[in-house]
């Protein structure tokens, strides 16, 4: 526990994580538990070391020797976590809890793991437990109130947040969500929070407290239309997370071209490998963060036969299990008649498993969405797995896009958004692949403009409802009155009837959009304003 989790109000004294070993209580000799105690205390240090490897096998030692010890179950729910196996962290912090029940961090680690896979009742019930025990505990607060957001309870997780902001002034996270709930006016009731954030931001001392300061500021500034000031926040926020992350723009572009040779244009891989799922229960949407896939999800899911699942991260998980078929990296697609036979029925198994998932998110639904905008990188995979699933591509002004993306903090993903000059490489690209994936699958994607939508709402929609063939219904357009939970950075902006601000916002910043807009040239059809 670092001494930073002690100022946030999780002590030594609410944290009763230590377990009686002794051979009473668990029939181990005094050797034994020697043994036991030194591999654990090992186990600690090269996790913290970062050495995962080895502070996994240490811990699997552990409970070989004792099998109910909390600790080293505990500790290997932190490693899956790094390594975003959070099922497989959860199965490790409950039977750690079962064995010591009321461990506030292991119930905060918990829930973060729920929250990451959208299991939102649970998470908040770990939430719940973990503050039952430790009242104080400030980080297990600002999550709770995340989860309350997502669920609809905006009003209770603002008031966690002022609450928090009062106790915490220099814990700069709830500054951040609150900023993304409300829009500030002058003289707003909220804006005395701010205005002395303004004045001791300087005396936090956590980077990461620090950036969420500069993106709450941000927000604030440009809400009261003072964009330069709020330009520069997020100018600072994004360099100051740009300096934490070893991260190459090229490998990342470099990884969407390949898209292209791996899944060729009239591929002979088209017409050979036919094999997966034939369902059509899953409806993809994709496109740049910030281009309206939430909206479009939102509104899509208020029909009775749509459900709307989220995010899902399904596609990229079975990409990356492809069987290592072929010498050559960028290669997928193997020659070998019996390598082949293996990656054709990897195929069907995979097509199968994933119409398994698909139905049981809503068994009732003709259509469950996934609505991660990311893959659109995975269109290819997606194609050998679902041929017959559906893609909605969401598209929006470059420059808003981009500027939109720069104005949010994506907590260590997305590298490039942290950078105007790699957005914009970066969105080329993207463009450059839509346009690949458009000409491969004919037919199969349909595009929506967010403008379109923000303008005339219905007839977009009854566009995308005749797309994947449903019958009309009303309910699609109150789709901001859905009670249904939703976990983006959109969730404000989905729960109340469209509005056009968010148009054309790019005009507000003037000539510090410069170096965005020249990278954007190839894709923009306006004229360039430099």
């Amino acid at each position: 526990m670092s001494n930073n989790e002690n100022k946030l109000g999780l002590n030594d004294k609410e944290n009763p994580a230590n377990q009686l070993l002794t051979p009473a209580a668990t029939g181990l000799t005094h050797y034994q538990l020697n043994m036991l105690k030194g591999l654990m205390k090992k186990a600690r240090k090269t996790f913290n070391e970062q050495k995962f490897d080895l502070s996994q096998n240490l811990c699997r030692r552990c409970i070989d020797i004792y099998p109910s010890f909390a600790a080293p179950l505990a500790v290997l729910g932190n490693i899956a976590i790094h390594y975003q196996d959070f099922e497989l962290a959860i199965e490790f912090y409950e039977k750690s809890l079962s064995i010591i029940p009321n461990v506030p961090r292991r119930l905060f680690n918990c829930g973060a793991a729920f929250l990451e896979i959208n299991e939102y009742e649970d998470a908040l019930t770990a939430f719940d437990k973990c503050l039952s025990i430790a009242p104080n505990f400030i980080f297990a607060s600002c999550s709770r109130a995340v989860v309350l957001n997502i669920l609809g309870h905006r009003n209770d997780a603002i008031s966690v947040y002022l609450n928090l902001m009062e106790i915490a002034p220099l814990y700069g996270r709830p500054f951040h969500q609150l900023s993304t709930l409300v829009k500030f006016e002058e003289d707003g009731k909220y804006n005395k929070y701010f205005v002395k954030l303004a004045q001791e931001f300087g005396e936090m001392k956590s980077k990461r407290d620090l950036v969420n300061a500069h993106f709450a500021l941000g927000k604030y500034y440009e809400d009261l239309k003072d964009f330069k000031l709020g330009f520069q926040h997020f100018q600072n926020a994004n360099t100051m997370l740009a300096s934490d992350v070893e991260y190459s723009l090229d490998e990342d572009i470099s990884s969407l071209e390949e898209n292209k040779i791996k899944f060729p244009k009239n591929g002979h891989w088209l017409r050979q490998f036919t094999g997966g799922s034939k369902t059509d229960i899953p409806l993809f949407i994709v496109g740049m963060p910030r281009s309206g896939t939430t909206l479009t999800e939102q509104i899509l899911a208020n029909h009775s036969k749509i459900f709307g699942a989220g995010e899902l991260s399904l596609l990229a998980k079975y990409k990356e299990g492809f069987p290592k078929l072929t010498k050559e990296t960028n290669e997928i697609f193997p020659t070998d008649s019996g390598c082949i036979e293996q990656f054709e029925n990897y195929i069907d198994q995979v097509g199968q498993e994933l119409f398994e998932i698909f139905s049981s998110k809503s068994p009732t639904s003709r259509y469950v969405i996934d609505k991660m905008p990311h893959n659109f990188v995975n269109l290819g995979y997606k194609q050998l797995f679902l041929p017959n699933a559906k893609i909605i591509h969401c598209k929006r002004n470059p420059i808003d896009t981009c500027l939109s993306s720069f104005r949010l903090q994506f907590n260590g993903k997305l590298e490039f958004t942290t950078d105007l000059v790699n957005l914009g490489k970066y969105y080329v690209a993207y463009s450059s692949l839509m346009d690949h994936w458009n000409e491969v699958f004919p037919g199969q994607i349909l595009e929506v403009q967010y403008e379109d939508v923000v303008n005339d709402v219905e007839t977009q929609t009854r566009r995308m409802i005749d797309f994947i063939g449903l019958e009309w219904e009303d309910s699609c357009l109150q789709f901001y009155s859905s009670k249904r939970s939703v976990h983006t950075a959109s969730v404000s902006q989905v729960r109340q009837p469209i509005y056009s601000s968010s148009i054309g916002q790019y005009e507000r910043y003037g000539d510090l959009l410069n170096p965005l807009i020249e990278e954007l040239k190839p894709v923009l059809d306006l004229p360039i304003k430099c």
